[in-house]
Formats: C-alpha cells, sequence, structure tokens
C-alpha cells in the first residue's frame, strides 16, 4: 500500500483512503469502485486515444482522462511524498523536471518506434522503470504486468495515446 508522507488533505481523517468523488471510505470499496470505472474509460480510450507529443501535459491528460470520475485532483502532479513499503519514490518536486527530461529521452528515439524486440523490451522496461519511480501522480499498482500487455506495446498505435 502506497504511505502519503504529509498528504493529510488527500486522505479521509484516521484512514489511508484518498478523498474520492464517490466518498467512499473503505479501501476495498474504492480500489473495486475505481477498478470499475477507469476501465470503462480506458476502453474509451481504445476508440478516442487523447492526441498529444507524449510529454508531461499530454501524459497528465491522459491521467485525468482516466481517473475523471473518480478523483477530483485526476491529471495533476502530486504534491507530496509518497512511498510503498520502505520504497520513497522521487520528490514531489523534482518530478516535473526529471519527467520531462526521460519524456524528452523517449522523443529522441522516435518513441521506441521500430525498435526490433531485443532493444525494444529493455528500452520499455526502463522508461516504465523511470517514470514508476517518479511516480507523477496518485495511483496504485493493480494491473498486473503481462506479457500480452508488453506485446500491446510494441504493436502501434498505443491504446492511451497517439502521437500527432
Amino acid at each position: 500500500m502506497l504511505k502519503y508522507l504529509g498528504g493529510k488533505r488527500f486522505k479521509y481523517p484516521g484512514t489511508e483512503v484518498l478523498i474520492n468523488k464517490a466518498d467512499l471510505r473503505t479501501q476495498s470499496e474504492l480500489d473495486a469502485f475505481e477498478a470499475d470505472v477507469t476501465a470503462l474509460r480506458l476502453l474509451e480510450l481504445l476508440d478516442n486515444p487523447i492526441k498529444g507529443n507524449f510529454n508531461l501535459s499530454h501524459l497528465q491528460a491522459i491521467h485525468r482522462h482516466i481517473f475523471q470520475d473518480v478523483y477530483d485532483w485526476a491529471g495533476e502532479l502530486r504534491q507530496v511524498d509518497i512511498q510503498k513499503g520502505s520504497s520513497k519514490f522521487g520528490n514531489w518536486s523534482l518530478v516535473p523536471n526529471y519527467l520531462d527530461k526521460q519524456l524528452k529521452k523517449i522523443s529522441s528515439q522516435n518513441f521506441l518506434l521500430n525498435l526490433p524486440p531485443t532493444e525494444f523490451i529493455p528500452a520499455v522496461a526502463h522508461y516504465m522503470s523511470e517514470i514508476n519511480s517518479a511516480h507523477p501522480f496518485f495511483w496504485k499498482e493493480t494491473a498486473e504486468p503481462s506479457e500480452h500487455s508488453v506485446s500491446n506495446l510494441q504493436n502501434r498505435p498505443v491504446i492511451l495515446s497517439t502521437l500527432n
């Protein structure tokens, strides 16, 4: 479970449950609600991907779309430090510059398009790790990675967004 250091204004008093639009006060209820509504929003993105340049504002727009029914702050960068277990994520004040740097690197590599699998898989793993370590938003890791999701990344267009 994520721990929100100094993030009391984002949680219901006396809990680790994030304040949410459905006013759900238990983590299990919030998890179920979030899974249902975000699944529907992800399906919408299959037909109507969010166009952009895969920069920070584009990533924020994707997050905003997916979580718009759950949190008022969907798409906003976090403003508190967080940790999961004993692992701390990037300091919130450094996230915008760090993430911008990582996204520019991806752009400079032509968004990893047309890489052979032997180069693509390690590159995707690297950038996913870098973005996760920044943890720009409050989000929970509820989906398990799978071979299927990695193979989907190799096929373009990407379902969550399209490049202009």
